[in-house]
C-alpha cells in the first residue's frame, strides 16, 4: 500500500483528488469500509486492473446503471449506458440443440434451446462493442408516436449523423435529435439554411425548428424499437412543453456543475423529483446510501466536483440518463486511462452456479448477429421491464419469422415476440385504437402461427382487421382450427 501511495502522487501530480492516502491500509481492514472512486479510480490506473473488476470486488456493479433506468418512468427521452463493463460476467443461458435455420415461419426459441447453463458473455460472442446508441422514449416528448411509444426502448445508428445527403434523402425516417431542452426522437423536415423541424405525427406538441450545428445535434437514425405492448404509458403535453419556444444555442459545459445541471434540464427534471429518483434506485438496491437529498443535487451544480461516494456517483448518472464512460470523460477521468486487464476470477466471490466450460459461441447469437447486429447485452437485467413478464424464459420467446404480409402495421419487419402464454382470454380493449388492441399469437392446424388482434365468440376466435386495406373477417374454431398460445406483451421490430 505504500507503493501504491507513492505511484498515485507520481502518476497523479496535478490531481490531488485522485491522490491515495496511507491510512487506506487500515480502512481496509474494516468490514464496512467504502472506497471513494477516486480511489478506486487510481487502483486501476496503477495496478492496471480493469475499473469494472476493481468496483466489483467492493460490491459495485456497472451494469446495474441500465437496470435501474429501464424501471424508472421516464418523462424525457433518455440514453441508456449500453456498455458491457464485465464481459466475464456470467448469466444464465441454454444448451443449444442443432436445430434448422430459422426460416420465414413463426418459431419458438425452445426449439433451440434447451436445459439451463452458466455462460460468461465473452464465451458466448466475440462481438461485445457496438456501434449503436440506445434511448428510452419519454411520455413528454414522443413526437413519433404512435410509431415510437413511451417506454420504448430504441437504437439509433449514429453513422448517417456524418451524411450530409442522408436526412434528405430519407425524409420519411426517425431521427434522433439533441437541443438545450432534451433528446427527442422525431420526423424531420428540412428548411432553408440548414434548419430542420421537428414534426409531432399525433400528438399536439408544437413544431420546433432548430439549426443543425447551433441550436441543435443530429444524433442519429432510430432504426429498431423494443416495444413494450402492456402497461404502455400515454404520451402527454404539459402546458409548458404545448407553447412554442425559442431555440437556445448549444454549448459546452465549462464546470462540472454546469456538466450536472445541464443533464438535470435534459431529463426534465427538478432537484426534488431527481431526489425522489435516487430514492427509488437505493429502494431497488436496498441500500440507502444510493439515496441524493435535494440539498446535495443543488450542491453538485453550485460547486466544481463530483460526488466522491460511489453510491452516489453511481445514482446521479442513473438518475440523469449519463452513460458513465461519457460522464467520465466529460470530468477529466476518460476509462481509457485505467487498466485493462481482467482480475484473476478466483479473487472474486464464489458464483451461484458453475460456468460451462464450453467455449464455444453460440449458433443462436451468431444467426441474430447476422440479421441484427451486435447483441445488447446491457438489456439483459431489464427484460422484466421490457416483457412485463414476471420470470422471462426461452418459452416466452418466438422467432417472427417472415411477417411483411400481415396487416397489422406495428407487425412488420418484426424479429422477436413475447408472449404472456397464462394470458389466453382474448378481449378487445374498446378505449383503444385498432392499432393499438390486444395481439394474440395463434397456433394453426396446418402448423403456421398467425399474430391478429382477435376476440372469442360462442367457442370461435374472430380475427379482425387491423388496417383499411384488409376488409377480410376471419373465423377460427377454437381448439379444432386454431389454438391460443398466448398474448403478444413485446415486440422487437426494424424501422423500415
Amino acid at each position: 500500500m505504500a507503493e501504491i501511495c507513492r505511484r498515485s502522487q507520481a502518476r497523479f501530480r496535478g490531481d490531488r483528488r485522485l491522490w491515495i492516502s496511507p491510512a487506506m491500509y487500515e480502512e481496509l481492514q474494516e468490514r464496512s469500509f467504502s472506497p471513494s472512486f477516486p480511489q478506486v479510480y487510481s487502483l486501476s490506473a496503477i495496478t492496471n486492473y480493469r475499473l469494472a473488476d476493481w468496483l466489483n470486488i467492493f460490491g459495485f456493479s456497472l451494469d446495474a446503471s441500465a437496470r435501474v433506468q429501464l424501471s424508472l418512468p421516464t418523462q424525457r427521452t433518455c440514453e441508456l449506458d449500453a456498455e458491457i463493463y464485465d464481459a466475464a460476467a456470467e448469466l444464465n443461458w441454454f444448451e443449444e440443440t442443432k436445430a434448422e435455420e430459422f426460416a420465414n415461419a413463426v418459431v419458438p426459441l425452445s426449439s433451440w434451446l434447451t436445459g439451463k447453463a452458466r455462460r460468461r458473455i465473452d464465451s458466448l460472442t466475440e462481438n461485445l462493442r457496438t456501434p449503436f446508441r440506445y434511448f428510452k422514449i419519454g411520455s413528454h416528448d414522443a413526437y413519433a408516436y404512435p410509431d415510437l411509444l413511451p417506454g420504448s426502448v430504441v437504437r439509433v445508428d449514429p453513422r448517417p449523423a456524418t451524411d450530409k445527403d442522408f436526412l434528405r434523402a430519407q425524409p420519411h425516417r426517425i431521427f434522433a435529435v439533441e437541443h438545450a431542452r432534451g433528446i427527442v426522437c422525431a420526423v424531420l423536415k428540412l428548411a432553408n439554411g440548414g434548419r430542420v423541424t421537428l414534426c409531432p405525427q399525433s400528438v399536439a406538441y408544437p413544431p420546433i425548428e432548430l439549426k443543425l450545428g447551433c441550436d441543435a445535434r443530429l444524433l442519429g437514425v432510430v432504426d429498431f424499437e423494443f416495444r413494450r405492448l402492456t402497461n404502455s404509458e400515454a404520451p402527454s403535453v404539459s402546458r409548458k412543453r404545448a407553447r412554442s419556444s425559442v431555440p437556445i444555442p448549444l454549448g459546452p459545459s465549462e464546470t462540472i456543475g454546469q456538466y450536472f445541471h445541464r443533464a438535470r434540464i435534459l431529463a426534465g427534471l427538478s432537484f426534488q423529483n431527481a431526489s425522489n429518483r435516487t430514492r427509488s434506485i437505493a429502494r431497488q438496491l436496498r441500500d440507502t446510501r444510493y439515496f441524493c437529498a435535494p440539498s446535495a443535487l443543488s450542491n453538485l451544480e453550485a460547486g466544481d466536483a463530483f460526488p466522491r461516494h460511489i453510491h452516489k456517483l453511481l445514482a446521479v448518472t442513473a438518475t440523469y440518463g449519463l452513460p458513465l464512460g461519457g460522464f467520465l470523460a466529460a470530468i477529466g477521468l476518460p476509462l481509457s486511462n485505467t487498466g485493462a486487464e481482467a482480475m484473476p476470477r478466483k479473487w472474486f466471490k464464489a458464483s451461484p452456479g458453475a460456468s460451462t466450460p464450453s467455449q464455444s459461441s453460440s449458433d443462436l447469437l451468431r444467426f441474430f448477429e447476422a440479421r441484427f447486429g451486435p447483441i445488447p447485452f446491457f438489456l439483459r437485467h431489464g427484460l422484466r421491464q421490457i416483457t412485463s413478464l414476471p420470470g422471462p424464459s426461452a418459452l416466452d420467446f418466438f422467432w417472427a419469422g417472415e411477417t411483411r404480409d400481415w396487416n397489422h402495421p406495428y407487425l412488420k419487419n418484426a424479429v422477436l415476440f413475447a408472449v404472456n402464454r397464462r394470458s389466453k382470454n382474448p378481449a378487445p380493449s374498446p378505449s383503444s385504437p385498432i392499432w393499438a388492441q390486444p395481439l394474440y399469437l395463434l397456433a394453426l392446424r396446418n402448423g403456421e402461427h398467425l399474430c391478429a388482434a382477435c376476440s372469442l365468440q360462442d367457442g370461435t376466435l374472430v380475427i379482425r382487421p387491423c388496417t383499411t386495406a384488409s376488409r377480410t373477417i376471419i373465423r377460427l374454431r377454437l381448439h379444432e382450427e386454431a389454438e391460443i398460445i398466448g398474448r403478444v406483451v413485446a415486440v422487437a421490430r426494424f424501422l423500415a
